[in-house]
């Protein structure tokens, strides 16, 4: 007993009476516990061992066979390269589990995708007012986004081809070509053709490329329709928006610039009847409207009428 105390417990264990029987019980008791709590942090330790193994081994095994299949295609070394820097991308920001989403109800998917995508989804105004006014179809709208991922040098649009869907940039850099402007560099959350939502035949004012490894995420004219039908609310406050940002661009010089789509949405946003209800004006408010000078107006219009009367009757009653 005083050697195995001596390899759990401190290398000068305390003695122990062998003729206490107290003592003795405590101590087995407390070795027995040592040993019990060792046990239990070993066995974690090692099944999380054995998972982050396990999804190596899954990745391994992805970018193995993928490596494998290029070598039988005669694939060239370069194209290699790009692909298998590619797959590490999409390998290091997809999980390799597979997520059942049936194991969760409807409402916690939409939690959970809008605690993934609200972050740069309410940089654009209307689906911000959306948040604020009806959250459960801000709620569908996250859950309808699409996610793309994109290599160096891809395009994620054109110049003159047809605009299809709304497309927001959440993570990488990116480069946008028009012509006539110089390359723009473009980081951070921005949107494009927010317009083709509302117009059909909507073609992109310019090119957008990807500079590095980025993500993005669109949105499809259908996919919101599908969101709005079961909101009347939000499907009146989407239709006058939508009126508003067609007649902004209608007025414009150029109303395929991206500028314009920009300031066409905050436009459109600000005059929404549901916008002014929630944010009223501070100008429009009755507290802050002054009606001494309403008052005032008439005190000098009847002063001008008075005098031009006694101008008048002076004027008649002198003798020709």
């Amino acid at each position: 007993m005083h050697s195995f105390r001596y390899v759990i417990n401190a290398p000068s264990p305390p003695r122990v009476a062998p003729d206490n029987a107290g003592e003795l019980l405590a101590d087995i008791s407390i070795n027995i516990l040592c040993l019990m709590v060792l046990g239990t942090a070993l066995s974690n330790i090692s099944s999380t061992l054995i998972e982050l193994r396990a999804m190596n081994e899954e990745r391994a095994r992805q970018r193995r066979e993928i490596r494998l299949y290029l070598s039988r295609q005669n694939t060239p070394f370069e194209l290699i390269t790009r692909i298998m820097k590619f797959v590490d991308y999409r390998l290091d920001k997809v999980s390799s589990i597979g997520f059942d989403d049936g194991l969760i109800s409807k409402t916690l998917q939409q939690e959970l995708y809008i605690n993934q995508r609200s972050s740069f989804v309410i940089q654009i105004p209307v689906l911000s007012l959306c948040q604020a006014v009806f959250p459960e179809v801000f709620a569908e709208i996250c859950a309808t986004l699409q996610r793309h991922v994109f290599e160096r040098q891809e395009a994620v649009f054109t110049a003159n081809s047809w605009a299809a869907r709304m497309d927001i940039t959440s993570g990488g850099s990116f480069l946008l070509k028009v012509a006539g402007r110089g390359p723009q560099t473009v980081q951070g959350v921005k949107w494009f053709s927010e317009a083709c939502l509302y117009i059909k035949g909507l073609l992109h004012e310019g090119t957008l490329l990807a500079k590095t490894f980025a993500e993005t995420y669109s949105l499809e004219g259908d996919g919101l329709v599908r969101c709005l039908r079961m909101s009347p609310g939000c499907s009146r406050m989407y239709i006058e928006y939508a009126k508003d940002f067609v007649a902004y661009m209608q007025q414009s010089e150029e109303p395929l610039a991206q500028e314009t789509q920009i300031q066409a949405a905050e436009h459109a946003c600000v005059r929404n009847g549901i916008f002014q209800e929630l944010y009223p004006d501070p100008r429009t408010l009755f507290i802050n409207i002054d009606i001494r000078e309403l008052f005032r107006g008439d005190d000098d219009e009847d002063e001008e009428q008075e005098e031009a009367s006694q101008a008048f009757f002076s004027s008649v009653s002198e003798p020709s």
